[in-house]
């Protein structure tokens, strides 16, 4: 996790030295970065929500074709 940190670390820094190269206060620099981050952690977090959700669903799934296969195995 800390390898997917890094970039987006130097993305974050970056924008902030951008802002900066704007006339952009500090103060809003700052926050325009933070904001850019915590957006950043939040995606992270909802990308692994769907993998494991997806995770999910595809043993469901399997274990469902699994049944009906059983069940009509008899008929």
């Amino acid at each position: 996790n800390e390898r997917r940190d890094l970039p987006m670390a130097l993305m974050v820094g970056e924008l902030y030295e951008a802002l900066k190269l704007a006339q952009v206060p500090d103060d809003k620099a700052r926050a325009a970065a933070t904001v850019v981050a915590d957006f950043e952690r939040r995606i992270g977090r909802i990308e692994t929500l769907v993998s494991v959700n997806t995770a999910v669903l595809a043993m469901n799934t399997a274990l469902v074709i699994a049944v009906a296969g059983r069940l009509f195995q008899f008929f």
